[in-house]
């Protein structure tokens, strides 16, 4: 996916994604481990292209629990 100065810029963005999806949550995100895999095109996402992709990935998440 590149170098590692991308892969962390990448990481930090999505660590920081997932603390404003859960502030943001009535209840929070639910509980539960969350592993989240990019390809090299996630490098060139801007900020809030991956806060809508993983948003999208969230709510497809919740809908397919029981």
């Amino acid at each position: 996916m590149g170098t590692a100065v991308t892969r962390n810029t990448v990481r930090r963005r999505l660590r920081e994604i997932v603390r404003e999806l859960d502030r943001e949550a009535q209840d929070g995100l639910p509980a539960g481990l969350y592993l989240v895999g990019t390809r090299g095109a996630a490098r060139g996402f801007a900020y809030v292209d991956l806060r809508v992709s993983l948003t999208s990935c969230l709510s497809k998440l919740d809908r397919a629990t029981p």
